[in-house]
């Protein structure tokens, strides 16, 4: 028996059972927890082995200690790997208990991951474990991101808006609306001190509450100001009180920015939501080209225009890769 590879043919035949019996959540909470690799390097395997490439997680503990995606496997990263279906284990029984409270967990990988964390945030700023209850499909939806506590002429425009959603960080206290409200947490689910109402709220699909951490994690000044971040790209407009306070919340965010309404300005929220002329939906004073269809070489020049006007996403970039993919299979079979 070798040392880069399993004990036999028997130990993966039920790794690989194990693996379809446990969700794929299960799997990168068990990396990311480890205690034997720190969590950025975690992070760096899981981008590499299932976000550029598409693998399962699941399937790392049967990975040769060769594999080239694994990059430099040193005996901490191999032991992490080796203990990885035991951390699994764990994990989806502490998934499987969050369940039943209505509490579910998505990677960053999945397709209902927030597509305005990865447009706007670096990498290294994504969480890659979220922990969440309530309607994920209040996402979709148009978004307005408070700074400060909503006030009640904000509140009253939002109630007369069909789809707008508020975004806000939870800070202890949490105000009823009559629109649907997204809630950014500081601290773990478990942690958080949840009003029954807010909790109702997401069991009616009316509120959805988003935690980038570990359920029993407590707030901290760092993690507060990560969670500001997380809210404001979410958000297709910033409310604020002023500069200074839509500095903190933007500052992590990569171009183009959400623009930034001043408290107090209903009518000017219309007129964003509404892709009013005046407003540039954050891109500041780019110089577009009038819309119409382009034209590229191959998908590699697509993603390197679509770049020019700001982050492409890794998930949109995998997708046009393996659409053209796709495409030069169906030629390839095509006899004529």
């Amino acid at each position: 028996m070798s040392k880069g590879s399993l004990p036999s043919s028997i130990g993966a035949s039920i790794l690989g059972g194990m693996s379809k019996a446990l969700p794929e959540s299960a799997w990168w909470q068990a990396l990311l927890e480890s205690c034997v690799i720190r969590r950025n390097r975690a992070k760096q395997l899981l981008h590499s082995w299932c976000v550029e490439l598409g693998r399962a997680a699941s399937d790392l503990p049967q990975a040769e200690r060769g594999d080239p995606v694994l990059g430099e496997v040193d005996d901490k990263l191999w032991r992490a790997l080796r203990e990885l279906p035991k951390g699994a284990e764990r994990a989806a029984a502490e998934q499987a208990s969050l369940a039943r409270t209505g509490i579910r967990v998505i990677t960053r990988a999945d397709a209902a991951y927030p597509e305005g964390w990865l447009a706007r945030l670096d990498e290294a700023h994504l969480p890659y474990v979220v922990y969440l209850h309530g309607n994920l499909e209040l996402l979709w939806q148009p978004t307005v991101t408070m700074a400060s506590a909503a006030e009640p002429e904000l509140l009253a425009w939002a109630a007369t808006q069909d789809e707008v959603v508020l975004v806000s960080v939870f800070e202890g206290s949490w105000q009823a609306a009559d629109s649907a409200q997204i809630l950014v947490l500081p601290e773990g689910m478990q942690a958080a001190e949840l009003p029954q109402p807010l909790v109702r709220a997401c069991d009616a699909d009316h509120a959805l509450l988003l935690s980038p951490v570990a359920p029993g994690i407590q707030t901290s000044a760092v993690l507060l100001n990560a969670c500001r971040a997380l809210a404001a790209a979410l958000g297709d407009v910033l409310v604020s009180n002023g500069e200074a306070e839509s500095a903190v919340w933007l500052a992590q965010l990569l171009p183009p920015l959400p623009p930034v309404v001043r408290s107090g300005s209903p009518a000017e929220l219309d007129a964003l939501l509404a892709g009013d002329a005046h407003h540039d939906g954050g891109r500041g004073s780019l110089d577009l080209p009038p819309a119409g269809p382009v034209h590229f070489r191959d998908v590699e020049s697509a993603i390197s225009e679509l770049g020019k006007t700001g982050r492409v996403p890794d998930a949109l970039a995998r997708r046009l890769r393996e659409s053209h993919q796709l495409r030069e299979a169906d030629d390839a079979d095509d006899p004529a």
